[in-house]
């Protein structure tokens, strides 16, 4: 074996390595990198039945339940409203007793630094 062909073989090797403990820290943490599980907030009210108006949005980069955290804790911390994040639908639905302003909640989503459209 050269000298090039070991050089190569441990820098497979370290890269392998990287890999593997990125992909247990993710599996057990989450994408979004933190060491614990964020703490939810709840809204004050959890039935949906008691607002009068929802809005729908697709979040295509929510990909953990940290994530999904993260989204619902930003409208679940201002009154009047209350979100729920479906995972596996990526989806982030918002409920409240004021007219919706879809804009508005985009923004938030987008400074919270995910993408996301109205349905």
């Amino acid at each position: 074996m050269s000298t090039i062909d070991f050089i190569i073989l441990f820098l497979v090797i370290v890269l392998f390595v990287f890999g593997v403990r990125r992909f247990i820290k993710t599996k057990n943490n989450g994408c979004c990198g933190e060491c614990e599980t964020i703490k939810k907030i709840k809204s004050n009210d959890t039935n949906p039945s008691h607002y009068s108006y929802n809005c729908c949005f697709k979040v295509e980069d929510m990909v953990c339940e940290n994530c999904a955290t993260k989204l619902t804790n930003a409208f679940n911390s201002q009154e009047n409203k209350y979100a729920i994040a479906d995972l596996s639908k990526k989806t982030l639905r918002i409920f409240t007793n004021e007219p919706p302003n879809p804009q508005k909640y985009m923004e938030l989503v987008r400074q919270l630094g995910y993408t996301c459209t109205e349905l």
